[in-house]
């Protein structure tokens, strides 16, 4: 009797030990996600410790083709900009208030960009990391990491070219001369990577950006945690000019080089992006019937054995 009563508080503690394990499995796993997440970040980071970006020489400078174009003239705001500025500014305006607040930012902002041209050159420059042809002018690669606030950190990958040379109004002959503007190009090169002017020369190092990606894959990624190529435009970048036309250009301004008598406009492409995701949640869900299988496995064979030894016992 004394040996059923026994083998009765064995099976209660067993099913109660079970239970047990399994929301102690269930817990540690959990941990363990936010653990990994957390190394995952710490490990991006940790590239970026030293320098916030790297800027790296994709190619060039070579000599590109390039063909003048007329000065844009300043642009009239159509409904949708004026609607947009009434949402998003000031709703207590009328429409006929807005459409002249418009107006004069955009004139503002013509006067500023385009004022002070009087030639404005487009070169015939589209980058791509893909095309190892027929690539003119030149192309810097930087990679550079977003710490996210209210989102995860991403990384992002993306060329900046020069891609317009103006001439400004001022006389030439003061500066003895106006350079070409296969001159300008690579004089904006040299600025960009050797003056410590430049915003970009600090971080300017040839072959930084080489296998990075991989590098960095390699140091983030762990059992449940993987830093993977964003689907196109995750993080979508639209230049100010498109402000109020709700536009996404390919490519947009990224500053550029000046001084007295012209200016080299920069653009930048549209970013490549980088995050840190979880993998599926069956594969964590996976991990925790695994582990909690192999406690309640060994339970159950110490059981058994307790069990045995019991009844066995004379």
């Amino acid at each position: 009797m004394k040996k059923k009563i026994f083998i009765a508080a064995c099976f209660i503690c067993y099913i109660a030990a079970s239970v047990a394990i399994y929301y102690a499995v269930d817990n540690h796993i959990d941990k363990k996600v936010v653990r990994l997440h957390n190394a995952a970040i710490a490990n991006l980071r940790s590239f970026f410790e030293d320098k916030p970006m790297y800027v790296d020489l994709l190619y060039g400078p070579y000599g590109c083709d390039y063909t003048e174009v007329p000065i844009p003239s300043p642009q009239e705001p159509t409904y949708n900009d004026v609607q947009f500025y009434i949402r998003l500014i000031d709703s207590t305006l009328t429409y006929s208030e807005a459409t002249n607040i418009v107006r004069q930012n955009m004139k503002d902002k013509w006067e500023k960009q385009y004022g002070n041209y009087r030639k404005l050159y487009e070169l015939d420059i589209a980058p791509s990391e893909e095309d190892k042809y027929g690539r003119s002018g030149w192309a810097l690669k930087i990679i550079n990491i977003h710490r996210g606030e209210f989102l995860n950190d991403y990384i992002e990958t993306f060329l900046v070219y020069p891609k317009q040379v103006a001439y400004k109004k001022i006389a030439p002959l003061l500066y003895g001369g106006v350079p070409s503007v296969e001159t300008a190009i690579q004089e904006a090169f040299d600025f960009t990577t050797k003056n410590e002017k430049s915003n970009l020369q600090f971080y300017y190092e040839k072959g930084s950006t080489y296998n990075l990606i991989s590098k960095m894959e390699s140091v983030v990624n762990n059992e449940y945690f993987h830093l993977i190529e964003d689907p196109e435009n995750t993080h979508f970048y639209s230049s100010l000019d498109d402000f109020f036309g709700y536009k996404h250009p390919s490519s947009f301004e990224y500053g550029g080089m000046h001084n007295g008598y012209y200016e080299v406009v920069y653009y930048r492409t549209q970013p490549i992006t980088y995050s840190i995701e979880r993998v599926e949640d069956d594969v964590v869900q996976a991990d925790k019937y695994r582990l909690a299988a192999i406690y309640i496995g060994l339970l159950t064979l110490i059981m058994l054995v307790i069990v045995i030894f019991i009844v066995k016992k004379k």
